[in-house]
């Protein structure tokens, strides 16, 4: 009778300290106030209060964290407002139950001003058309790296970013700018089109040119070089008897007209059109 009496009175007394930890949780065992040891999946037995004292977190645990919407400024003086959100869960529940009594907070604060450096290093057009994905994974890059230096045992499982746009004040100017730049865009496509059409037809024809140049400067050259040599030949005859010489060149010169004239008889008041010479 005593010993179950006995048995009762310790089952009472520990009873209050059997914990049983769920998978995917820890049991941070305090002693004294101090962290005394982690304890995973399973029982786990605790001295009676106020020795020691737990509290349970959970590991595995996805936990959600509304950023909110902000506006920021790109590396080139623009403004966006940019709409996050994180997921983190815990890699040290030690840490994260000792340093942190609001640990979204902390990973807000965290998460948004990596999200501000990350968006001032970026120009807007980028931003805006390719650079969503690249914000998020730089914003939680760089949140991380705050996150391990306050040694807050948290890990970002994830950065999302659901919106990014220009304010919505200037989004209309913002509109007529992106326009403008479209119209820019598409008059350089149609002076480079225009330029690959023209440019090969100007070098054609400045190529024609020059061979046509080439060939009359040829053909030019070879009649003064020929006209060179009968003055030449001529010239001996020319300084013995100047006068013969000059009355046979002539004799030669009307030779040639009369060979190439034609005599056309018209009857009295008729009308003679003469053909341009080229």
């Amino acid at each position: 009778m005593r010993r179950a009496v006995a048995v009762l009175v310790v089952l009472a007394l520990v009873a209050p300290g059997v914990r049983l930890v769920e998978p995917g949780e820890a049991l941070v065992v305090y002693r004294l106030g101090a962290v005394d040891r982690v304890s995973g999946a399973g029982l786990s037995l605790l001295l009676p209060w106020p020795i020691e004292r737990a509290e349970r977190t959970s590991v595995t645990e996805l936990r959600r964290v509304e950023i909110g919407r902000q506006r920021l400024l790109t590396g080139d003086t623009n403004l966006v407002e940019v709409d996050l959100v994180a997921q983190f869960s815990v890699s040290d529940p030690v840490a994260f139950a000792l340093h942190h009594a609001d640990p979204e907070r902390v990973v807000a604060r965290e998460v948004a001003a990596a999200a501000a450096a990350a968006v001032a290093r970026v120009d807007v057009d980028t931003l805006l058309s390719t650079g969503r994905a690249v914000l998020g994974q730089a914003a939680g890059a760089e949140a991380q790296g705050a996150l391990d230096a306050l040694d807050a045992g948290i890990l970002l499982q994830a950065v999302e970013v659901r919106d990014l746009a220009p304010p919505e004040a200037v989004v209309n100017a913002f509109n007529d700018v992106s326009s403008a730049r479209g119209d820019q865009e598409t008059a350089q496509f149609a002076a480079a089109a225009y330029a690959s059409r023209a440019l090969p037809e100007a070098r054609g024809k400045a190529a024609s040119l020059a061979e046509s140049s080439r060939a009359d400067a040829a053909g030019r050259s070879s009649r003064v070089a020929a006209d060179l040599a009968r003055f030449e030949a001529l010239r001996p005859s020319w300084q013995q008897d100047r006068r013969a010489v000059t009355s046979q060149q002539h004799a030669a010169m009307l030779a040639e007209v009369g060979a190439r004239a034609r005599v056309v008889v018209l009857p009295p008041g008729s009308e003679l059109y003469l053909p341009e010479t080229p």
